[in-house]
């Protein structure tokens, strides 16, 4: 968020995962907008549009009339596995191919159009994974600018397993209590730096350790981060396989990542938690956007 990368600079690393957010836009019969998601929508222009996102992209390619959105997902929006940031790059794709367009910062558009058009407390971490794809380490400087590091975590997903806690949350809300915990914050990013050095020398247990701390600093800013129910549950896994894990995303609800020592740790862990939570098998993909005719 800007208020903390401008005054200490940012660091993060994502993994994309094979689960994916596809939109379709298209010429419309009618001289209405159809909007099709988890909701439909029929709007005479832009304005209209219930769908932030989406309003506000039509809003700036100028589309007013004969046009249809149409976007399905692997998984739900407001679990923390970055939808919101997928959708807005996926959309933002097919719509610069529909007008013919090339947008070589397209990942920062879409952070922009959500953290300044729709006043959306997020990150650029999600844009740029669903962007680019693969596994990286992305440094933030204090002006604004990027720098990546491609990252082999080939053997990690060895040792990770996800679960969904069948629940989803308001992420604005949540991190707008991050917002407020700069101590926090800072020591959540040294346990990145940490991450990080510890990912390049395969050391997944140590990364699974620092996922605990990190989960723990961060579940100790709200107690809205974790529910009872879900403290339970984590509390079963350290006790069951793993060492380490956290809510991904923002906190509150979605999907909880675990982290195994070893295949048995894991196969331990899958077989204790299935009876509370539903398993969600993944794998990393080095694939991010791609946008395709039909």
């Amino acid at each position: 968020m800007p208020g903390f990368y401008e005054k200490h600079g940012g660091f993060w690393i994502t993994a994309a995962i094979d689960k994916y957010v596809y939109v379709l836009v298209k010429d419309h019969f009618e001289s209405n907008i159809r909007v099709s998601y988890s909701q439909l929508e029929f709007a005479s222009r832009p304005d209209e549009i219930q769908h932030g996102v989406i309003r506000e992209a039509l809003k700036m390619f100028a589309i007013n009339s004969n046009f249809e959105v149409s976007s399905i997902a692997d998984v739900p929006s407001g679990t923390g596995l970055g939808s919101s940031g997928s959708f807005t790059v996926a959309l933002l794709g097919a719509l610069n191919r529909y007008a013919d367009k090339v947008d070589r910062m397209l990942p920062e558009t879409a952070y922009r159009l959500e953290q300044e058009n729709l006043n959306r407390l997020t990150g650029r971490q999600d844009h740029y994974a669903a962007y680019f794809g693969g596994c990286r380490a992305y440094k933030l400087s204090k002006n604004g600018t990027i720098d990546y590091e491609h990252i082999n975590l080939d053997g990690l997903p060895n040792h990770l397993s996800l679960f969904y806690t069948e629940t989803t949350r308001n992420s604005n809300h949540l991190l707008d209590k991050v917002r407020d915990a700069e101590e926090t914050m800072l020591e959540i990013k040294r346990i990145g730096h940490e991450s990080y050095c510890a990912l390049k020398n395969q050391d997944y247990g140590h990364f699974g350790e620092l996922m605990h701390q990190h989960w723990m600093l961060k579940r100790s800013i709200s107690d809205e981060m974790s529910k009872g129910y879900i403290d339970k549950c984590y509390d079963h896994a350290l006790k069951h396989g793993a060492i380490g894990g956290k809510l991904v995303g923002a906190g509150g609800g979605g999907f909880m990542l675990l982290v195994s020592a070893d295949e048995k740790g894991q196969c331990k862990l899958l077989h204790e938690l299935s009876a509370f939570l539903r398993y969600v098998p993944f794998g990393f993909t080095q694939t991010g956007l791609e946008v395709r005719e039909v």
